[in-house]
């Protein structure tokens, strides 16, 4: 209760921060993406993510907090394409997770058209990322809305694929762009085969559905090479660069590697 109550307005006091975590290409180690992460650095007491988060979507607070994540992530976005006018390639797309509280709100096809069109981003550039659980609670309705969200042109992504109800009957009829791996899988793999196995059907589920790949939660360069092996197609985590301020991703931008590549 004082968590949600320190909570309500911290958008608008500048208590709130947002922490960007690179994706690379597992093949070239090339840029492709950047997940954007909630911090909230003015909390009256210190608060990890997964201490206020959860109460943000119990109380509905994360529907105004997910507004300004969107906003300010797309506003971010919007300067490092300023920053390369005549790279516009090396640029990556921006990725932001969605709760199920904001999926279900029925301005959250207009908030992002209207973040889209306020920051001059092409829709393809947005990635909005929903947890399998989270999709499962309000599974008809959830569709409905990631339609909408499609037809403006965005891309969605099922996060923790593989921790919650992986049904092929929903999957078959979502419509999404990319499956992420939740990351107990990949840090299991090294030591465990079962593990290695069930990543190696997801990433050949994907491949057979058109779907892209992304692997979670790398800290080695054992994970990363059997991932590369696998053919997943993207990866993060701290093993390759935590989350950080904008100014740690502009190198990236150039063509900078990862700190580590799995070699």
């Amino acid at each position: 209760m004082e968590l949600g109550r320190a909570l309500r307005g911290s958008e608008d006091r500048g208590e709130l921060a947002l922490a960007y975590q690179p994706v690379f290409d597992t093949q070239e180690h090339r840029l492709v993406a950047v997940e954007a992460l909630l911090r909230w650095p003015g909390a009256p007491v210190r608060a990890a993510p997964e201490d206020f988060i959860p109460v943000a979507e119990e109380t509905g607070l994360i529907v105004p907090i997910g507004a300004w994540v969107l906003d300010q992530a797309l506003a971010q976005l919007r300067r490092w394409l300023n920053a390369q006018p005549q790279r516009p390639g090396i640029v990556p797309s921006m990725a932001v997770n969605l709760s199920v509280h904001q999926l279900m709100a029925p301005e959250l096809e207009q908030s992002v058209a209207a973040a889209l069109e306020r920051h001059d981003i092409p829709p393809w550039l947005l990635s909005l990322e929903i947890t399998e659980t989270a999709f499962m609670t309000e599974a008809q309705g959830a569709i409905e809305a990631l339609k909408r969200l499609r037809a403006l042109g965005v891309r969605i992504a099922i996060d923790d694929f593989g921790t919650g109800w992986s049904s092929l009957a929903y999957l078959r009829n979502l419509p999404v762009d990319a499956l992420k791996i939740d990351r107990a899988f990949i840090q299991a793999m090294p030591q465990s085969e079962r593990d290695r196995r069930i990543v190696g059907v997801i990433v050949n589920l994907g491949r057979e559905m058109g779907l892209a790949t992304i692997a979670e939660g790398i800290e080695t360069d054992a994970q990363l090479a059997l991932l590369r092996q696998l053919g997943c197609e993207s990866v993060q985590g701290f093993g390759l660069m935590p989350p950080g301020q904008p100014e740690a991703i502009d190198p990236l931008l150039h063509g900078a590697p990862p700190a580590s590549t799995g070699s």
